[in-house]
């Protein structure tokens, strides 16, 4: 059975959900097309209770890094009621934010996913006592999860349940 003790969240499934907070809540029709797993309350409410079965719930400064990315993307206009957005999110789930530094990441492995997959993949290596499980929508991170013996949860697999 599910600890539930840790949960690792990737920017995918972070995006996800406060895409789908501001297309509904605030309107911002544009990012609909953003919406790639939870484009309806049925999906929403579940993702909502599998992140909330977790006792804890982290992520990186490099997933905050790729938020930004997106966000900038997005109209002038609205950014500051994006981040808003997030800044509730993160509060609301009690998320802590973790810095795993470059210079401690194998670089062949920086090479080949990215630092920010890396970064979770070090954040779970670190944090290997409290049963970590990366949530993620990205299947390369989840492959990597599966060679480092990691658990991994993509988000598809909660929508399904």
């Amino acid at each position: 059975m599910d600890s539930k003790k840790l949960l690792l969240i990737d920017t995918g499934p972070i995006r996800e959900l406060i895409a789908y907070k501001a297309v509904f809540t605030l309107r911002f029709q544009q990012l609909r097309s953003d919406l790639k797993f939870v484009s309806e309350n049925v999906s929403y409410a579940r993702f909502g209770k599998y992140v909330a079965s977790f006792q804890k719930k982290s992520t990186t400064a490099s997933v905050v890094a790729e938020l930004n990315r997106w966000v900038r993307k997005t109209d002038p206009s609205g950014r500051k009621r994006i981040w808003s957005l997030i800044y509730d999110e993160f509060r609301d789930m009690g998320m802590e934010e973790q810095l795993v530094k470059l210079l401690d990441m194998p670089l062949d492995l920086v090479a080949r996913c990215g630092p920010t997959d890396v970064s979770l993949l070090k954040l779970a290596q670190q944090q290997i006592d409290s049963d970590p499980v990366v949530l993620t929508i990205d299947q390369g991170l989840v492959s990597e999860c599966w060679r480092a013996k990691i658990r991994t949860m993509h988000i598809q697999e909660i929508l399904a349940n």
